[in-house]
């Protein structure tokens, strides 16, 4: 019994030692140890216009998980030298929302719930470096744990992605990855009765004209 305790005690201060490390890195001494929940007060312009990609819905599942919805990607830079200079805003901008987020005790708890709508998403907004970064903050830097991940309207060619991929991803990552494809209304439809999340999330997504 002592040494699970010990285990976990040891696993707990890694993390938090990561999660150190890593928001310092991304937001410098200057405002790494500002209340970066308060993502208003905190964040720069550039940091906001991301924040429309990547964003805490304010909204909780019925179990208790924050919502955070990644949307809008059509505004993702879509060329390699204008990746490597907006990923730390992005990178910034995504730790944001989940620090608004993370400021529930019960969302602490028991974690996230992301929503990535993949329907302005194309293959000239992928890249590798942003993958792998985001991938080991979420899975090893950030307290709160990622419960699952919807992907909405994923398109076809993403899965192969997510093939060649996986070992960024790490299994545990992988595993919490649920796809959704078909009609767009009956799988909003299906987030809402079988996964508990509310109605009024969806209505900030990127819709099509002829919803």
């Amino acid at each position: 019994m002592y040494a699970t305790l010990f285990k976990k005690i040891q696993f707990s201060a890694k993390k938090a030692v990561h999660y150190w490390d890593k928001r310092l890195q991304l937001f410098g001494l200057d405002r790494g140890f500002l209340p970066l929940y308060q993502t208003d007060a905190v964040a720069t312009p550039e940091e906001k216009d991301w924040l429309k990609v990547y964003s805490y819905s304010g909204q909780k599942d019925s179990k208790g998980r924050a919502i955070i919805c990644y949307t809008n990607f059509h505004l993702l830079p879509t060329h390699p030298t204008m990746w490597y200079i907006q990923t730390d805003y992005i990178l910034r901008a995504m730790w944001l929302s989940w620090e608004a987020g993370s400021i529930d005790e019960e969302v602490q708890r028991n974690g996230f719930v992301t929503i990535v709508d993949l329907l302005s998403f194309s293959a000239r907004h992928f890249d590798t470096h942003y993958m792998r970064t985001t991938s080991d903050a979420a899975r090893h830097a950030f307290p709160a744990k990622p419960a699952q991940i919807h992907l909405l309207s994923e398109p076809t060619w993403m899965g192969y992605i997510l093939i060649t991929h996986q070992n960024i991803l790490g299994h545990k990552l992988r595993s919490r990855l649920l796809s959704h494809r078909g009609d767009r209304k009956m799988v909003i439809e299906k987030l809402q009765n079988e996964y508990g999340i509310p109605a009024s999330v969806f209505l900030n997504l990127h819709m099509p004209a002829d919803t």
